[in-house]
């Protein structure tokens, strides 16, 4: 198997009908996420048992490589398992958790901040 510079999980719990404030800034965060995909890189979402329309969201759009749906709402716990796991069977470099709600503005400084590390 090919060795992964970064392993990053993404965690979601969201209703789109709820929440639709926060529903959009999931779809933000995870689509500029998806402007660090690299062929070195494997991304996968966690979700703790969102809506409908979220689930399909994180399924179609484009971001990941795996997506986990977890009918429990198992909090960080059932993510930072899955990227312990994930991570040493990559033999990932580095690890990074994304959470729905974060804003990422600037997607390059990802892989700025992992050039830093290397040096």
């Amino acid at each position: 198997m090919k060795k992964v510079r970064h392993c990053i999980g993404a965690i979601s719990y969201c209703d789109g009908l709820k929440s639709p404030d926060r529903f959009e800034i999931l779809k933000n965060t995870f689509t500029n996420l998806s402007k660090i995909k690299t062929e070195d890189n494997y991304i996968f979402a966690w979700d703790n048992g969102s809506s409908e329309d979220v689930k399909e969201f994180l399924i179609n759009c484009g971001t990941f490589d795996d997506v986990y749906f977890s009918d429990t709402n198992l909090y960080t716990n059932g993510l930072i398992a899955a990227l312990n796991l994930k991570a040493r069977e990559l033999n990932a470099d580095y690890v990074s958790i994304i959470a729905d709600d974060y804003l990422v503005f600037r997607p390059d400084a990802v892989n700025h901040c992992l050039n830093f590390l290397d040096e």
